[in-house]
């Protein structure tokens, strides 16, 4: 391995094609779908959960409080109206966190975690789309 260091580039792409050669030969390819739950990385632990759910004209329970090691929500505004979100309490129209119409969203994530219930009401009935991981 000395020598191989000491011609410099060259033992450097020598070193790269062994590596890679080592992870080709035992199935690891960076296109790999990984499930379940991977300690310590936030960024594939877990599975998402997608849902429609319908809000309307008084407040519309969302999300429940959750105690599950949930990392993001997700919540996305699928109508022509714009939506309110109460974080913790019951939404009321025209204050909170507005999501507009039209694809506004709104998402928890470890920067600012909350595992309360989230709550919606809009003027009209209108189709919202939910992601929880």
């Amino acid at each position: 391995m000395k020598e191989i260091l000491k011609k410099g580039k060259k033992g450097l792409i020598v070193i790269l094609i062994i590596v890679s050669t080592i992870i080709i030969t035992l199935g690891f390819q960076s296109n790999q779908s990984i499930g379940g739950t991977v300690p310590g990385d936030p960024e594939i632990r877990g599975v998402a959960t997608m849902a429609s759910t319908t809000v309307g004209t008084t407040s519309t329970l969302i999300f429940a409080t959750t105690t599950s090691n949930m990392l993001n929500r997700t919540i996305v505004n699928d109508g022509t109206t714009n939506v309110y979100l109460g974080i913790g309490s019951e939404a009321v129209s025209g204050k909170g966190i507005r999501l507009n119409a039209n694809g506004g969203s709104y998402e928890i994530n470890n920067n600012n975690l909350f595992t309360g219930a989230i709550y919606g009401i809009s003027s009209t009935n209108v189709n919202i789309t939910t992601l929880e991981k």
